[in-house]
């Protein structure tokens, strides 16, 4: 396993290891966070997120980090459909799909009861409505798509399991 400093990846990493069966080696820092956490937590009379660092002071609660991740995801790819050419830049594929986000808003209110949206609407609309659907605000402007993208660039590189547990949602 990949050592993550990040207490959200480091349980999704030790997740994945234990659902497929992967061997922790003895020696690997997930796994003495987690002995460490649990010991901390039985010891306290705590709570097991609180002692492995997922949650407490001026931390997100762990859902919230999955829903925001699984967003973020969801918004890449929308950003991806919008553009019509491949050569379009990221910020201006950001100006488009926050034309499609205002669209989005207006028709909220006729679709949020849906569980999938209206199959005439454009795939990078059809992303958004998943995304929104994950229970966090989608950013309203170009800068704040863009902000997801980067965020989401770093969750590609460095923490793919988070993504997957993230899909658990």
């Amino acid at each position: 396993m990949r050592s993550a400093s990040d207490p959200v990846e480091r349980l999704a990493e030790l997740f994945l290891a234990v659902a497929w069966g992967k061997a922790v080696p003895p020696t690997d820092p997930t796994r003495f966070w987690f002995a460490k956490g649990v010991m901390k937590a039985v010891r306290t009379g705590g709570s097991l997120d609180e002692a492995l660092g997922l949650t407490g002071a001026g931390r997100r609660e762990l859902r919230t980090r999955l829903q925001q991740v699984r967003r973020d995801e969801l918004i890449a790819e929308a950003v991806a459909a919008v553009a019509l050419d491949d050569a379009l830049s990221e910020w201006a594929r950001c100006l488009r799909l926050a034309e499609e986000v205002a669209r989005l808003q207006r028709a909220w209110p006729r679709v949020q009861a849906l569980a999938d949206p209206p199959s005439d609407w454009p795939a990078c609309r059809r992303l958004l409505f998943a995304a929104a659907k994950v229970g966090k605000d989608l950013p309203q402007t170009a800068h704040g798509l863009r902000r997801a993208l980067a965020r989401n660039r770093a969750y590609s590189r460095n923490a793919a399991a988070t993504k997957m547990l993230a899909d658990y949602l």
